[in-house]
C-alpha cells in the first residue's frame, strides 16, 4: 500500500543451487502475497505450506521488515533468522524471535515484533553468515561502523568487508541497512 515498504532477507539453508532456489522461491512468494494484500500473520504460514509440497526438503530463514512510513512503525517478521538491529541515538536494540525456519515443520508461526521508527533510525538485517561472526564483545564495534557510515550503502559494505576478513568462505553473507529520513 501507499507509504508501506517490505524488505525481505531470505537465506536458503544449506549451500549451492538448492539453497539459492529455495530463497528465491520463498522471497517471490512472500512478495506476491504481500502485494495481494494478505495479512502478515498469514503470509509465512502460506509460504511454508507451499514449500512443504516440494519433493525435496527445503528450508529457509526469513527476516522481513514491513514498514509503514506514514504511521512511523514497522513489523519485524522472523522465522529462523539472525538478530536484526534498530539503532537509535547510538543505542542498538536487538530484534530476535524464537521461530523455526520455513519448510521444517507443517505449522510455522513467525515471530512478529512491532516497533516505532523515527527519522535518524538505522535498521540492520543480517544473514547468519555475518551475524555468526560477531562476538558479543565486538558487537558495539560492528554496529558503530554502521552508525558512523555516511550512507546505508556504505554501512552495508563496511559490514560485508569486516565479515569477509574473517569468514574464510564459510557461508554466504548478506547485509541490509536502512536509514530512516525525515519527510
Amino acid at each position: 500500500g501507499k507509504g508501506q515498504e517490505l524488505i525481505c532477507l531470505c537465506d536458503g539453508m544449506g549451500s549451492g543451487t538448492a539453497a539459492a532456489e529455495t530463497a528465491a522461491l520463498a522471497s517471490r512468494l512472500i512478495e506476491l502475497f504481500f502485494e495481494a494484500g494478505f495479512d502478515p500473520n498469514q503470509v509465512i504460514p502460506m509460504v511454508n505450506r507451499i514449500l512443504s509440497f516440494r519433493a525435496k526438503e527445503v528450508f529457509a530463514a526469513v527476516d522481513l521488515c514491513l514498514m509503514d512510513l506514514v504511521q512511523g512503525h514497522c513489523q519485524m517478521i522472523k522465522t529462523g533468522a539472525a538478530p536484526s538491529w534498530i539503532i537509535r541515538n547510538g543505542i542498538a536494540e536487538s530484534i530476535t524471535a524464537p521461530a523455526l525456519p520455513i519448510g521444517i515443520v507443517d505449522n510455522v508461526r513467525p515471530g512478529i515484533i512491532e516497533r516505532s521508527i523515527e527519522p535518524g533510525d538505522t535498521i540492520v538485517l543480517l544473514s547468519d553468515g555475518i551475524a555468526d561472526l560477531m562476538t558479543p564483545e565486538e558487537l558495539p564495534q560492528w554496529l558503530g561502523q554502521v552508525e558512523r557510515a555516511p550512507s546505508a550503502a556504505v554501512a552495508a559494505e563496511k559490514l560485508l568487508a569486516m565479515a569477509r576478513e574473517r569468514a574464510e568462505g564459510r557461508d554466504d553473507m548478506t547485509a541490509v541497512v536502512l536509514r530512516m529520513q525525515g519527510r
